[in-house]
């Protein structure tokens, strides 16, 4: 039910039963994912590892993780959804794990990196299945539910995290694959696969170089994907820059934990009724309007001072990470023809993935050698340019490339 006057919460209800199971197996799986947000500390804490080495090896959980959007993508166009979700759970479960017994440097590397490459092939069969189950009209409602399940699985997790990891580290890695077993079992129980069988017998698969060549062709897709890179960007410094300006500001990991628990609670809280509301506008006006307001939240950080300034600025830039959650699958998944949509998933994965990867390095060296001053501002010119892109896919939708 697509009506701007139907209560917001009636679509929601009506949306595939498979739609809800992998929302609760997405709090599930991401409520047991404790680990990864506590590698760093796991490394230099846990295994002694320099600092620098700790961070530094995080890069690895990024390309595994850029490898995995390409794999995963092509795996699950020509294998199915499901097989690649149940390769990806269950694998993954038994990648971190094996991850938990390594400790010499060049081992827990690969491992990191294997780990990322195995778990992450989910998430592009994930968001085709998605598109393959709900109509287009209710797709914006699907793709909502289960970035708000996400992020309240990733908030009690991280929570649970702490508690568990002050005991041992040991604890966080069984939990991490103890989810992934669950929501393994779950998809393999309740979950068919999604992919029309007739489809796949009736024409021969696209091959993964004929649909590189389509992908990269579509203009309004790589305007969007390279858009989608630059506030990623943006958006990535704060979990790798704000908390060391945050710091430099006087104020202490207390005070950083505050203002990033606003982030989730504005998003749990908002993204629902938001999504219902931008339903019958211009998707890609949304998105050029998410990307704007981050550009203006993390420009302002560099005027902000205390703790109710940077509240503040985090406010803003939360608002456009609501509104970007709120239509981006959505149009990647009207652009996509049905026969490589999983790909076009993986492509548009990949845009996100690149983004974790620059943005640590680039940011930390514009905060060390150039101030905060530079790297805000440098950070509002990168919203801006993906606001201006984001206008160009607008351009292209009403063409009539999406609804």
């Amino acid at each position: 039910m697509s009506s701007e006057r139907a209560p917001s919460w009636r679509g929601y209800l009506e949306l595939p039963r498979a739609v809800h199971i992998l929302c609760v197996g997405s709090f599930v799986n991401r409520a047991g994912t404790m680990m990864m947000p506590y590698m760093a500390l796991y490394l230099s804490q846990g295994l002694g590892f320099p600092r620098e080495m700790a961070t530094a090896f995080l890069g690895a959980a990024g390309v595994g993780s850029m490898v995995a959007s390409t794999i995963g993508g092509a795996l699950a166009d020509h294998l199915g959804r499901k097989p690649v979700m149940l390769f990806a759970l269950f694998g993954g479960a038994l990648m971190i794990l094996l991850l938990s017994t390594l400790t010499s440097p060049v081992t827990v590397l690969l491992g990191i990196f294997g780990f990322m490459m195995v778990s992450d092939t989910y998430r592009p069969a994930s968001q085709a299945m998605v598109s393959d189950l709900v109509e287009e009209a209710q797709r914006q409602r699907a793709y909502a539910l289960l970035y708000v399940a996400h992020n309240l699985g990733f908030a009690a997790g991280i929570s649970l995290g702490g508690v568990l990891a002050a005991h041992s580290f040991q604890y966080l890695f069984w939990g991490d694959a103890a989810s992934a077993l669950i929501f393994g079992l779950l998809i393999a129980l309740t979950i068919h696969e999604t992919m029309g069988h007739a489809r796949r017998a009736e024409r021969a698969p696209v091959s993964t170089w004929a649909a590189t060549k389509m992908i990269l062709r579509d203009k309004v897709f790589m305007v969007f994907a390279l858009s989608h890179t630059l506030v990623g960007v943006v958006f990535s410094q704060c979990g790798s820059t704000l908390p060391l300006y945050v710091t430099d500001q006087g104020l202490g990991p207390a005070e950083y934990g505050q203002i990033m628990a606003l982030n989730g609670v504005m998003v749990v809280t908002l993204q629902l009724p938001v999504t219902h509301w931008v339903e019958q506008r211009s998707r890609g006006l949304v998105l050029a309007a998410g990307s704007l307001l981050v550009a203006v939240g993390m420009g302002l950080t560099g005027l902000a001072t205390g703790l109710v300034a940077l509240a503040a600025t985090v406010a803003v830039w939360t608002l456009g990470e609501v509104l970007l959650a709120s239509s981006g699958q959505v149009v990647v998944a009207a652009l996509a023809p049905e026969a490589i949509r999983a790909r076009y998933f993986g492509a548009f994965s990949l845009s996100m993935n690149a983004a974790m990867v620059i943005a640590p390095g680039v940011g930390g060296y514009v905060l060390a050698h150039f101030g905060g001053g530079t790297l805000w501002a440098g950070s509002a010119v990168l919203g801006l340019l993906s606001a201006l892109g984001m206008l160009l896919v607008r351009q292209g939708l009403d063409q009539g490339r999406a609804a």
